[in-house]
């Protein structure tokens, strides 16, 4: 195994195996980019405009190059958590080098974190009031993030972060709990992204 990563290692270093690569497989490499924490199946298709059969031939050819693997992992499924397998990145040597030369794509298709409402996977932490899945950002922006931004769940922090609106997230900044500390500075972080990014 080791004399296999080390030929990988070198053949990548080279512009090799990148350029091994078919289309699907490179739109599969950039759609486990925008999934750090892993994805299904079904997921990383729609986000690569695949069909599932092509996608899964697509993975299984990236795990034998040591790109990806497919691990179980534990999903939040409404207000409970299900075991399902998930495709991921490795980050072995030959991934890191690979992703490195890789050309800064965008998935062919939304993310199911795209329009309106709460990601599934986000449901089971609005467990007072209204449920996650009549949540919407257009309306409930503040409640949204004032569940999310300092909570344990990282990936929902980020997200509530990057897409809850510029003066819902103004208006949770001057709130208690969020006026200080590090819900604060993360919140002052994203206001500012925003800021430089309107300038240019």
């Amino acid at each position: 195994m080791n004399g296999d990563l080390g030929t990988m290692s070198s053949t990548t270093q080279s512009g090799g195996l990148l350029a091994e690569l078919s289309d699907g497989e490179l739109a599969m490499m950039d759609a486990l980019r925008y999934r750090l924490s892993g994805a299904t199946l079904a997921i990383l298709a729609s986000l690569a405009g695949l069909s599932t059969r092509h996608s899964r031939r697509c993975l299984n050819r990236l795990a034998e190059l040591g790109l990806c693997e497919c691990v179980d992992g534990v999903v939040a499924d409404g207000s409970k958590t299900v075991t399902v397998p998930l495709w991921c990145l490795t980050f072995s040597q030959v991934c890191v080098q690979t992703l490195g030369e890789m050309p800064r794509m965008k998935p062919a298709c939304p993310t199911d974190d795209d329009g309106d409402t709460v990601p599934r996977r986000f449901w089971g932490m609005f467990w007072s009031g209204v449920p996650g899945s009549e949540l919407r950002l257009s309306k409930d922006g503040i409640r949204i993030a004032g569940t999310l931004v300092g909570s344990r769940n990282f990936a929902g922090e980020c997200w509530a972060l990057r897409v809850v609106d510029t003066e819902d997230l103004a208006v949770l900044r001057q709130m208690r709990g969020f006026d200080e500390g590090i819900n604060a500075r993360s919140i002052d972080a994203e206001l500012k992204r925003r800021e430089l990014a309107a300038v240019g």
